[in-house]
């Protein structure tokens, strides 16, 4: 077995320990268990809550042979906690995405991305509101 693999049959008596870590904690100091389970339930419920929806843009392009036909590119923006925020002021800015989905719609392409940021470079970038 390589040195950094996993080895699932060894998960039964890993969660074993925890549980009578976590049965001895409780049983010895309740206050700190207590204080541990309410932190991690905090955790949990931020790590797994999803992206909330700030703002779409739309955008209209055309492109070659036929610029007469828009075609338009919808940027729906989200803001995610799962998201890191950046370093420094300079550093570039950590965001996810979904993949590009083209809807065909009567005459013109439609072009479709999501796009997750962390809430406090959300919140830099809107001070003004009126940039939006």
């Amino acid at each position: 077995m390589a040195h950094n693999s996993i080895d699932p049959s060894l998960f039964p008596k890993q969660a074993s320990q925890i549980w009578e870590m976590l049965d001895d904690m409780a049983a010895q100091d309740p206050e700190g268990y207590a204080k541990f389970v309410q932190q991690n339930v905090e955790k949990g419920t931020e790590l797994f809550a999803k992206p909330k929806s700030e703002v779409c843009i739309r955008t209209e392009f055309h492109t070659p042979p036929n610029k007469s036909v828009s075609k338009y590119l919808y940027v729906n923006v989200f803001t995610w906690k799962k998201i890191s925020e950046p370093k420094t002021s300079q550093s570039p800015i950590p965001m996810t995405s979904s993949q590009l989905k083209i809807l065909s719609t009567g005459g013109a392409d439609v072009f479709v991305i999501a796009v997750a940021i962390n809430p406090r470079v959300y919140e830099e970038c809107c001070k003004d509101k009126t940039d939006l």
